[in-house]
């Protein structure tokens, strides 16, 4: 069986691109849904075992500005993004106190509005911030989240 050899370097810079081009499509509310979801799938399509994150604050905020833009009435973004949050939470990405917050917030919105095919997706995320950030917060979670 023949070794794979991974260029961790361009790997890692490969996904700093897509974060950077997410991050000016997302930095205001507009219309290229289909765009901001092909690159949440490009986000979902690495092997996040091989990726060394350098730059934690691009990244956190972009989990915000996601957040902020993607509404209860489109499936297949949640879907994409609630994915990413699963990715890159099982993978050690810790999000900061404001990001963990807003994306909480952002879970508990989607799961109340969206289509019920979301809502695996949306249980994988609130599951994977859960555990792998703040574990003390989840009583809080649980208390909005049956509201």
């Amino acid at each position: 069986m023949a070794l794979t050899y991974i260029n961790y370097t361009n790997y890692t810079t490969k996904f700093d691109i897509v974060v950077e081009k997410l991050l000016v499509l997302t930095k205001k509310k507009n219309d290229e849904t289909k765009l901001i979801n092909t690159y949440l799938c490009d986000l979902n399509n690495f092997d996040y075992r091989y990726l060394t994150i350098l730059n934690n604050d691009a990244m956190q905020l972009l989990i915000k500005q996601l957040c902020t833009i993607i509404t209860p009435m489109e499936t297949v973004l949640i879907q994409n993004f609630c994915r990413f949050l699963a990715n890159i939470t099982q993978n050690n990405i810790k999000l900061q106190e404001q990001t963990f917050t807003l994306s909480k917030q952002w879970i508990i919105k989607v799961f109340k509005s969206a289509l019920p095919i979301t809502h695996n997706n949306i249980l994988l995320a609130l599951k994977s911030i859960l555990i792998n950030n703040q574990f003390d917060n989840i009583k809080h979670v649980s208390i909005n989240f049956l509201k």
